[in-house]
């Protein structure tokens, strides 16, 4: 037991108590929080912790969560440790284990937001969706002025098909921190399921605005020009967002959709094949490059391409449309009927139905 006292006292970095007098808190050292179940305990110094920030900062988080599962064991009480541990945790992929310790977290912490908030972080990346909402809108009674705590709930409910609910708290959201595009893009999310394409794309214009750098903001206001057939103005948003990011897959596939159907298939093809680079087997981007294969005629590589793709992925409903305008005699009636299947889809685009 007094070895334990001992090793408490030197990771807390202060001496044994001369006398059992109380030792005075040492400069640098954390004050101990009352932790909201009546109880403090000892409390690791500020120094301690930002070395713990700086492990959990570092690519892997194997040191960082050793680290941090030690100083729990010396400091059970210390609400910053037992957050560190968790999002040590989460950036490990070990989702199960940060949810506990962000509840610990919590518990050292009743009245704080911030542990809610990481709990329906972890939650919704482990896709346990109507646990997410719920510890996230629990976030929102803490602090009703959290705009993350709204972003947050919006994402889960979103995510568990609950639209009318994500659009209310990502507009709750918005009031709080309009310059934030996280909650523009969450709301042209949920616009965009429910089919209000227009009302998406003033909400990704909006997050566009908020930050003119921003690829997934440039991305959906770009996707969504595509799907209105404003072709000119998606390559326009496009063009400037592959130039700042020319890896990013998604700019470029949408790019490449906006130059096919203004029948500029050889531009389009460039941006597939610099994005295959990456993803050589993405079927969606193989199938838009088969369509403009297709159109400049060169349907022996089209072809090709098709079987490879096919293979890949039977049911990709893109392949199952091209197919049908390369390969139309090669379509027996079980083709016809997954086709018909397809195209009766009502989660289908309209565009990609036309087509």
């Amino acid at each position: 037991a007094l070895r334990g006292l001992a090793a408490l006292s030197r990771a807390s970095g202060a001496k044994a108590p001369p006398r059992g007098r109380p030792t005075p808190r040492a400069p640098g050292q954390a004050r101990p929080p009352v932790n909201g179940t009546g109880q403090a305990g000892p409390q690791p110094t500020a120094t301690a912790v930002r070395g713990l920030e700086a492990l959990v900062r570092r690519s892997d988080p194997t040191a960082a969560i050793a680290e941090a599962k030690r100083m729990t064991f010396l400091f059970p009480a210390s609400g910053p440790v037992f957050n560190l541990l968790g999002l040590a945790l989460t950036k490990a992929g070990r989702f199960d284990d940060a949810h506990k310790a962000f509840v610990r977290y919590a518990e050292l912490h009743p009245k704080s937001s911030a542990p809610r908030i990481n709990q329906a972080n972890v939650l919704l990346a482990a896709g346990r969706f109507d646990a997410a909402a719920k510890t996230a809108a629990e976030a929102r009674a803490l602090d009703p002025k959290s705009a993350r705590a709204a972003q947050l709930e919006g994402f889960a409910l979103s995510k568990a098909g609950r639209h009318a609910a994500a659009e209310t708290a990502f507009r709750a959201a918005i009031r709080l921190s309009p310059e934030a595009p996280q909650g523009h893009l969450g709301l042209g999310h949920v616009l965009t399921a429910a089919k209000r394409n227009t009302d998406a794309l003033a909400a990704y214009q909006a997050a566009l605005a908020c930050d003119p750098t921003n690829a997934e903001a440039a991305n959906n206001v770009g996707a969504m020009f595509v799907a209105l057939n404003r072709l000119e103005e998606a390559v326009q948003v496009l063009g400037p967002a592959i130039e700042r990011e020319p890896g990013n897959r998604m700019l470029r596939s949408n790019m490449a959709k906006a130059l096919r159907d203004l029948d500029r298939a050889e531009e389009a093809i460039a941006h597939i094949d610099a994005a295959l680079e990456s993803a050589p087997e993405m079927v969606p981007l193989m199938a838009t490059k088969i369509s403009c294969l297709n159109t400049i005629g060169d349907i022996e590589q089209a072809k090709e391409l098709l079987a490879r793709a096919t293979a890949l992925d039977p049911a990709n409903v893109e392949l199952q449309i091209v197919r049908s305008q390369i390969d139309a005699k090669g379509f027996d009636s079980a083709d016809r009927d997954r086709l018909a299947a397809t195209l009766a889809d009502e989660g289908l685009p309209e565009k990609t139905r036309a087509t």
